[in-house]
């Protein structure tokens, strides 16, 4: 009997080692699961990443052409592992980019097998953050993620972690209040809470004495006086002070609402830029740009059958003192979008295509939001 798998895309409404040298990282986030149907210590891993454009360009002919981009530094096991050599590369296929912003997201995946069910902490460390933030200019970053191959409590099965879609760079204008939502999932369907990540102090899953739980380098709550929210998942801020701040948070699953323990952690990373507020400006804390009805939905769930195009629109309203600037995608690798072109009078916006690929059947993440020519923001979808 053959059995036909199909693509869900889901929207939501954006010391140990010496690792690359070079003020240019801007966060990321790497996810797992378990590999089916093969050794049951294989784990799939995925990991987005965003760097400057300036230090690892991207365009349209990158996305399309699927070269390979970024650092060739190393994902290394540094818990559970016999040694502490390279599992994998950090180079990765760009999926997005502003050459505006100077940004270039990109992601890659990569299967590793364990020599037993863990615990393990596989993490990606360097320096330097971009020079540029308020906080923890030119310093160290530190990803890891613990994985826990043993069989679940409730259900005997192995785990996977939970994933995020949260945009690369949220920009918010000066004296204005926001609560910003960190869009997370669990393909188990496991509750999700997030937490700061943390330079110090003990880990709930991993045992071992010697380990040092550094989840975040040099960025360790560095968005001063802002709250976060543990579930659902959200920011509470008020945007005083200009500049760019970096954003640590670990995302952890539990098994119930009740549950205490975490299953796993997952290291997100994004920047966060204050815009300045002029004299005399009248404060506009978002963007009077609207999506059309006919853009997808936040949280919209689309079913893709195998060897089928999926394709959609990105459409915005503009007003006369709003205009669009760009469409910001954290989107699966292989996600093609067209430059920004008119549909109706008065709107405008992009058209997406994307062919999954067969290891790309499952969950998969695809967020949007729209920036107008005065750099805000709408709401991530």
């Amino acid at each position: 009997m053959s059995h036909r798998r199909s693509v869900f895309l889901l929207l939501f409404s954006f010391a140990i080692f010496r690792g690359t040298i070079c003020t240019h990282f801007r966060g990321g986030i790497i996810t797992w699961k378990p590999v089916l149907n093969a050794d049951p210590n294989t784990v799939h891993f995925s990991f987005k990443h965003a760097w400057t454009w300036s230090s690892h360009s991207c365009d349209y002919s990158t996305i399309v052409g699927k070269n390979l981009t970024g650092p060739d530094d190393r994902w290394q096991c540094v818990i559970g592992c016999n040694s502490s050599s390279k599992i994998a590369s950090t180079r990765f296929y760009c999926t997005a980019f502003s050459e505006r912003e100077d940004w270039t997201l990109g992601e890659n995946t990569f299967n590793h097998t364990f020599q037993g069910p863990g615990p393990f902490v596989v993490s990606f460390n360097g320096g330097d953050w971009i020079s540029s933030l308020v906080v923890g200019s030119d310093s160290s970053w530190s990803m890891p993620t613990t994985i826990d191959l043993r069989a679940r409590s409730d259900n005997g099965q192995v785990n996977s972690s939970p994933t995020s879609g949260t945009a690369p760079i949220i920009r918010l204008q000066q004296h204005c209040n926001y609560t910003l939502p960190i869009h997370a999932d669990d393909p188990d369907g496991d509750e999700v809470r997030c937490r700061w990540a943390q330079n110090g102090g003990t880990d709930k899953i991993i045992s071992d004495p010697s380990f040092t739980n550094d989840e975040c380098g040099g960025v360790c709550r560095a968005l001063p006086d802002a709250r976060l929210e543990s579930s659902p998942c959200r920011i509470v801020y008020r945007a005083s002070t200009v500049g760019w701040y970096a954003v640590a948070v670990m995302l952890e699953d539990f098994v119930s609402s009740g549950s205490q323990q975490p299953l796993s952690e997952v290291p997100l990373q994004f920047l966060i830029e204050v815009r300045e507020q002029t004299d005399g400006e009248t404060i506009e804390c978002r963007t009077r740009l609207t999506f059309t009805p006919t853009t997808l939905d936040d949280k919209h769930c689309v079913a893709i059958p195998p060897g089928q195009m999926f394709s959609t629109f990105i459409v915005v309203n503009e007003e006369e003192t709003s205009k669009l600037g760009e469409v910001l995608l954290v989107a699966p690798q292989g996600l093609v979008a067209t430059e920004i072109k008119e549909y109706e009078p008065g709107q405008r916006g992009i058209d997406v295509t994307w062919l999954p690929k067969p290891e790309q059947y499952g969950q998969n993440v695809f967020c949007f939001s729209a920036l107008d020519q005065a750099g805000l923001s709408t709401e991530q979808r």
